[in-house]
């Protein structure tokens, strides 16, 4: 799994950081590139104010990467025209990780929300791992010099094109058929495949409803040129402002990038809730630059076999002289409160554990699917450890018939992973999630 790198814009206080990081950098990758006495002799101070120089200054953005709050390098950028890369510097220890394409991809997403076409960026040509990245990275030689007296000064001059000279665009999936391919494309991808594709029903639920239902969903695709890169459905319920991300693919980061950029156009003001594959960084990167929140990870269970007789007593279905007590203790913090679930009866059940007359807990659980879920079970403190959350479970089990049952569960939730094996459920491989709440700024231009 790689971690996630945050690119974050540099304050004034920040020049330190990055002069401490040039003076390393310059040590153990540029030795013998430059000068010994130029990295030995390292002007601290000088490089320092010229760096916080370059973040007070409108023609300059400087980004810091990190790491779980850790610099590992920075970005400076001469955004004035002409767009120029000036550095792209990464500590020795995280290069070859994939960080440096991440850190390309974010530099080019900056150009394009500047209405940037073309940047450069100079190469000292005996850097030829660097040589080697700026090509594989579209860039082209449109100058040279090479005849400096000092070696070190010499330069080679790249061009990138933002796009690569073809135009990212989105727009709406009119047909599935077009991304058939591209969906499989996923299947078993440990970091980019989506914890709601993973069976027929999923496919037909979060994917095809969306297209053939464009009322309250919305299925898009981003392109680069005709080839399809990123493909994201979502449920958009217009009248409470809400957006929940039911499908997200793509291995590049512009597309998630775009993704954010139509929703802000469009959904300004509106809640959004994203379920994803915990191992995708490039989504939860995107998030957390977006000050997202996020839930702990999420646990898969999914029924093996459930075990029969268990003891059901003491819970029923819920009536109407029940909805006082089961509404006061019902979780609120969530999309799907008491009054939703119960305003949705075709798709939910509700069982009560009751005990000397008194509601004591509640299990909401889905019923019209294949694969049916809890979606919350909470039982009042002080009468856990009781049997009530199990006898819960149990019932559901029970008016299930034959269909299946998953579960998600919080992946250090111990007491409630072990309450499901109990039951018969068993923890899936591969297919946990995590959720991030959002809400959409309104009148942004996207980042």
């Amino acid at each position: 799994m790689q971690s996630t790198v945050v690119f974050r814009r540099a304050q004034e206080e920040d020049a330190a950081v990055i002069a401490k990081l040039r003076q390393e950098i310059w040590s153990t990758t540029y030795r013998g590139i430059y000068p010994d006495d130029m990295i030995d002799q390292f002007d601290y101070a000088w490089h320092t104010q010229k760096d916080a120089q370059r973040i007070k200054s409108p023609a300059y953005a400087v980004y810091l990467m990190m790491q779980e709050d850790h610099p590992i390098g920075y970005i400076t950028l001469h955004i004035s025209v002409p767009a120029h890369l000036l550095s792209l510097y990464l500590r020795q220890e995280y290069q070859h990780r994939g960080i440096g394409r991440r850190a390309f991809a974010f530099i080019r997403e900056v150009f394009q929300t500047l209405g940037v076409s073309t940047f450069t960026c100079a190469c000292q040509p005996d850097n030829e791992r660097a040589m080697a990245f700026y090509r594989r990275c579209g860039g082209r030689v449109v100058g040279e010099d090479l005849s400096n007296e000092e070696s070190w000064q010499n330069s080679v001059t790249f061009q990138f094109y933002v796009m690569r000279e073809t135009d990212l665009v989105i727009r709406i999936i009119q047909s599935m058929d077009e991304c058939i391919e591209f969906v499989r494309g996923f299947h078993g991808d440990a970091q980019f495949s989506d914890p709601m594709l993973t069976n027929e029903e999923q496919f037909q639920t979060n994917l095809v409803k969306c297209v053939e239902h464009p009322d309250r969903h919305c299925a898009l695709g981003v392109y680069l040129g005709e080839q399809l890169i990123g493909l994201f459905t979502f449920l958009v319920l217009t009248e409470e402002r809400y957006l929940e991300m039911l499908v997200g693919l793509s291995r590049d980061r512009r597309a998630y990038a775009e993704m954010f950029r139509y929703l802000e156009r469009h959904y300004p003001g509106y809640s959004a809730d994203f379920v994803f594959n915990p191992k995708n960084y490039l989504c939860k990167q995107l998030l957390e630059e977006r000050h997202a929140e996020f839930e702990p990870e999420q646990q898969k269970m999914v029924l093996d076999v459930p075990v029969t007789d268990l003891d059901t007593s003491g819970v029923e279905l819920f009536t109407p002289e029940y909805q006082e007590p089961y509404l006061s203790m019902h979780h609120q913090e969530t999309y799907w409160t008491g009054e939703k679930v119960l305003a949705a009866a075709d798709r939910f059940r509700v069982f009560l554990a009751i005990h000397e007359g008194k509601v004591v807990g509640y299990l909401d659980v889905t019923y019209c699917f294949e694969q049916n879920e809890p979606y919350d079970l909470f039982v009042l403190e002080e009468y856990r450890r009781m049997g009530f959350g199990r006898k819960l479970l149990a019932q559901a089990l029970k008016c299930n018939g034959l269909k299946g049952m998953m579960a998600m569960v919080d992946v250090e939730a111990v007491a409630a992973i072990r309450l499901f094996e109990s039951v018969g459920f068993q923890r899936a491989k591969h297919e946990n999630n995590v959720t991030a709440h959002w809400t959409v700024p309104e009148g942004g231009n996207g980042a």
